[in-house]
């Protein structure tokens, strides 16, 4: 008899797929095992309006601690994940085992009238649920509003054909996995909106202490992936201090050296202070640790001092 395996998702159609993509790499390497997917709703699936408080649904895990606390209690044996929905610190007991080759990292534009962002006329309405984006959109300085569209890309796409905003800012990986990059009116420059800590790279989490799991998970890890996403998940827990805060981050892996490029926003956009650092990919933890203090030392601090106030 084979054994089984479980593997934890959320249950959207975009999370089964990204799931569904790693299982059948597992599948060909572990012909043996028998993977089965198990879809779990997670808090952020059963509440469309969380974060009332204003903080980004992702930053306190509603997207995945349920999925942690069935690997945790081992209705699950692996769990796969968005890995920017990942908090930045993970349930005691649990590890990141593989990050799979990251995919497409920007941003992208979707208009409901086919118009670039840069053309939107004073006035317009652009969909988002992100602190970040929100942020981004603000800084540009343009005359734009702000619309909270929640809920899977499915739905806020639908919502825009009912008219909700003009157009929306969704991550471009999401919608070219679901097939749906034809709605895309354009990538938007991630010099001017600089993606989320983990954008366009999948999380496959194990538990720690579980070394078969690792050892069956360990050839889907994409080195250079792994490190940069290692890398902006530091940076990103070094200045959260338990509060979500607007931060972009850019990092490529060239030549064994690893870039990363971060702005930190003030929520109103007005303000961002912006940083750079570069040395050997071995190296990405301190490159992320450092990184932060130089964005804290830079101006960063008061930044934080004002998102912490008014998160009480």
């Amino acid at each position: 008899m084979k054994k089984t395996i479980w593997v934890g998702s959320r249950k959207s159609r975009l999370a089964l797929r990204q799931a569904e993509a790693v299982l059948q790499r597992l599948r060909v390497q572990w012909s043996e095992i028998d993977f089965r997917l198990k879809g779990i709703v997670t808090e952020g699936d059963r509440d469309p309006v969380p974060g009332a408080s204003g903080r980004d649904v992702s930053s306190a895990g509603l997207f995945t601690r349920g999925i942690e606390k069935a690997l945790l209690d081992g209705r699950i044996d692996l769990a796969v994940h968005s890995a920017k929905d990942l908090p930045t610190k993970l349930l005691d007991g649990l590890s990141i085992g593989a990050v799979p080759e990251r995919g497409e990292t920007r941003d992208a534009w979707i208009s409901s009238r086919g118009i670039f962002f840069r053309d939107l006329p004073p006035g317009a309405a652009v969909g988002t649920s992100s602190l970040r984006r929100k942020a981004q959109i603000l800084s540009t300085g343009k005359d734009i509003r702000v619309i909270s569209v929640r809920g899977n890309v499915d739905t806020r796409l639908r919502k825009l054909k009912e008219g909700i905003s003009d157009g929306l800012i969704l991550a471009a990986c999401g919608l070219e996995r679901l097939g749906l990059a034809d709605a895309i009116t354009e990538l938007l420059d991630a010099g001017q909106f600089p993606p989320a800590a983990g954008q366009g790279a999948l999380a496959v989490e194990i538990r720690a202490k579980d070394s078969f799991a690792f050892e069956m998970v360990r050839s889907l890890n994409h080195r250079d992936s792994f490190l940069s996403v290692q890398a902006e998940r530091i940076l990103l827990a070094e200045l959260e201090g338990g509060c979500q805060v607007p931060l972009g981050i850019s990092s490529r892996v060239s030549g064994g050296r690893l870039g990363i490029r971060a702005v930190l926003y003030s929520p109103d956009g007005l303000k961002r202070i912006e940083g750079e650092i570069e040395g050997e990919k071995d190296e990405a933890e301190r490159l992320g640790k450092k990184l932060a203090e130089r964005l804290i030392q830079n101006g960063g601090q008061a930044i934080l001092r004002e998102i912490r106030g008014r998160n009480g």
